[in-house]
């Protein structure tokens, strides 16, 4: 049996720094592209917009000039093609297309892209026309509505399309609406800027208030499987919405008093209204913990609405 050399793993170890810091450094954007995607105002128009990014860093990215290096940047940049095949979506194409930051940008959708997402917008267009006229004719069931109802939406939102991504009319033309610290939530800056576009306007709220992300729902989902277990299979949904408000709410808010156990504990909180919780606060009392979710979550609501 041979022996083993004492100092081959310590040139294999050697070796292999350089390829985890390449690998480290090739896919630092993907992971600030995961991170980004967690925050709430940036918009839908970020994921198309990450998708840019990653194809201009592997495109440009310094591979090792061999075989492995070359075969390397094959498969990042096929990899990233299929996963922007599968993931992307004409609403994605939409929110980046009416997204202020990115209304005169280099990267741009496809012809194609862009197409489907006129057609979604046109769409969207004529289900808000739809949800218009039902409200106003006090009607649940479209058949109903009478087939010359107005279409007002869906007859202006090209020409209204067409001066937002020309910068031209209303506010667009003061250079302060297209400033950075303006477009930085693309919501707000459509509630405050597009007022002169009010068809374009309906639609682009509804595109702008989707998530980015809904990995915060999936750990919500998570949490609550691992409060109500097998072992707990009698607990309330009501009671179940209470850990969870105080367990994320916890985590997020600093110096959170969690421990009270009588509303008249709270900031603010009035005698009367701790005299008359009292029965409620005797009934609510958890048995595992001793804590009063009632009391602890209406003390964690007063602080997220002063906050």
């Amino acid at each position: 049996m041979p022996i083993r050399n004492p100092m081959h793993p310590i040139r294999s170890e050697h070796c292999r720094g350089p390829a985890l810091k390449l690998v480290k450094t090739l896919l630092e954007p993907v992971a600030i592209s995961l991170d980004v995607g967690q925050v709430n105002i940036g918009g839908l128009g970020m994921v198309m917009r990450s998708f840019f990014q990653m194809s201009k860093h592997f495109n440009t990215f310094e591979y090792p000039s061999s075989v492995e290096g070359r075969q390397l940047k094959s498969h990042c940049l096929s990899s990233l093609a299929q996963r922007r095949t599968y993931l992307l979506r004409p609403i994605h194409t939409l929110a980046y297309l009416l997204d202020p930051r990115y209304s005169q940008a280099a990267d741009q959708p496809s012809q194609q892209e862009v197409a489907a997402a006129v057609e979604l917008m046109l769409k969207l267009a004529a289900a808000h026309d739809t949800r218009v006229a039902l409200v106003n004719a006090n009607e649940e069931d479209p058949s109903k509505l009478p087939e010359d109802y107005p279409r007002t939406t869906a007859h202006n939102i090209i020409g209204e399309y067409t001066d937002f991504r020309s910068r031209t009319g209303g506010s667009f033309l003061i250079d302060a609406a297209w400033s950075a610290s303006a477009v930085r939530n693309p919501l707000s800056w459509w509630q405050s800027w597009a007022g002169h576009l009010p068809a374009l306007l309906a639609v682009a709220q509804k595109v702008m208030k989707l998530p980015l992300s809904f990995a915060a729902g999936e750990r919500s989902f998570s949490n609550a499987g691992h409060i109500q277990g097998k072992l707990r299979t009698r607990l309330s949904h009501h009671r179940l919405h209470q850990l969870l408000y105080v367990y994320f709410n916890s985590r997020v808010l600093n110096d959170v008093p969690v421990s009270w156990t009588r509303t008249g504990d709270m900031p603010g909180a009035s005698a009367d209204a701790a005299a008359e919780s009292d029965l409620v606060d005797a009934a609510e009392l958890d048995a595992e913990d001793g804590l009063n979710l009632a009391a602890a979550t209406a003390a964690l609501a007063s602080i997220v609405d002063e906050s």
